[in-house]
């Protein structure tokens, strides 16, 4: 049996309750209530969302927004990553000199906050440049991936995510890692 359709403005309805988690503002945006009462506007929202169709919308509607912000947040996850696990070294070439930025891997780039180049003109005629690169901080990058990752949780026996479940021998090379790259070591 085919699902009953919502009406245009129940619809409209149910994408303002997901913009403003509020049902008589949404009622008020989705249909000319401008002359209603206040008591009438939150009588027909209640209604609305009593309504098995609006809220299995509803439902929907806040899935798709859930994993948009999943989406996010692993992409952010991948980004702190990149900043934070990078290899300074892939910004040269094997003569020393910097790679042209369309040269750099993604993660190389991804690590970049800036580039300044200054042209040194003499006489009217650049006969050199000066290139800066300001690279996103590693270790702050670091800090919030480890912390994502619930490895600052005061009891390490109750901590939960990825680190729990990592060997120490894994943990240790990680934690190497990044002190090799921050240039501790």
């Amino acid at each position: 049996m085919a699902r009953q359709a919502l009406t245009q403005k129940q619809e409209l309805f149910c994408l303002a309750y997901i913009e403003t988690g509020n049902a008589s503002e949404a009622y008020r945006k989705a249909y000319n209530a401008g002359r209603m009462k206040t008591e009438t506007i939150h009588a027909r929202a209640s209604e609305l969302m009593a309504d098995g169709l609006v809220t299995v919308r509803i439902g929907e509607l806040r899935q798709a927004v859930a994993a948009k912000v999943v989406a996010t947040e692993a992409r952010v996850i991948e980004e702190l990553a990149r900043i934070g696990l990078f290899d300074p070294g892939q910004l040269f070439a094997e003569d020393g000199s910097l790679l042209p930025i369309r040269m750099m891997p993604a993660e190389v780039r991804a690590a970049i906050a800036s580039i300044e180049v200054e042209e040194i003109d003499a006489g009217g005629k650049v006969i050199g440049r000066v290139k800066k690169i300001k690279l996103w901080d590693k270790n702050s990058a670091a800090d919030k991936l480890l912390r994502h990752l619930g490895a600052y949780e005061k009891d390490n026996r109750q901590r939960k995510g990825v680190l729990a479940d990592l060997p120490r021998e894994v943990l240790r090379a990680i934690i190497d890692r990044l002190r090799v790259l921050n240039g501790e070591r």
